[in-house]
């Protein structure tokens, strides 16, 4: 390419890769990636892993052609992942999501199964509050809130997440 339009190709890997999430127990090992950059600004990236005795996958895709207006896809599906192993919790997915990331917009979408869980919290908050004695409630409309700086860069978020319970679930 030129140095207006630079065109890059290349490929990627990671084998053996590992994270780790302490306050949750989450780890994800044996990470396996393998992606490519293509000449006409689109990346692939394809993989597998392990979250305890379940191994999950991913497929991913991004354009860049309009460098502020990226797209993106990613796809992420497992069986008996471990996602939460703490002494008070337990938690075993089996998702299936969808997402896409194309005009400033999170479209996500898809079923996550949860074939296991035990939550049993050792300390739940017990604590009220009252109102206050010298509360006074004043009838009539609000004024209208004024715009912040940050309403501009709300993320944009749509999609349809359907969460099955199984047999194995308690709280």
């Amino acid at each position: 390419g030129t140095m207006s339009d630079p065109r890059l190709t290349g490929h990627a890997s990671l084998v053996g890769g590992r994270i780790e999430h302490l306050a949750t127990g989450l780890v994800l090992s044996d990470i396996k990636l393998a992606g490519a950059v293509f000449e006409d600004n689109h990346t692939e990236l394809n993989g597998s892993f392990r979250a305890g005795d379940g191994i999950g996958r991913l497929a991913a895709s991004a354009v860049f052609d309009r460098i502020l207006k990226p797209q993106a896809e990613l796809s992420i599906n497992g069986q008996d992942l471990t996602l939460v192993n703490v002494p008070d919790m337990s938690i075993r997915v089996n998702p299936d999501l969808d997402l896409q990331w194309h005009d400033g917009a999170l479209q996500l979408n898809g079923r996550v199964r949860v074939p296991h869980a035990q939550i049993a919290p050792r300390y739940l908050p017990t604590a009220t509050a009252d109102e206050s004695p010298d509360l006074v409630i004043v009838a009539g409309e609000l004024p209208p809130a004024e715009k912040s700086v940050f309403d501009r860069s709300r993320l944009r978020l749509n999609g349809s997440i359907a969460v099955e319970l199984g047999e194995d679930v308690t709280l």
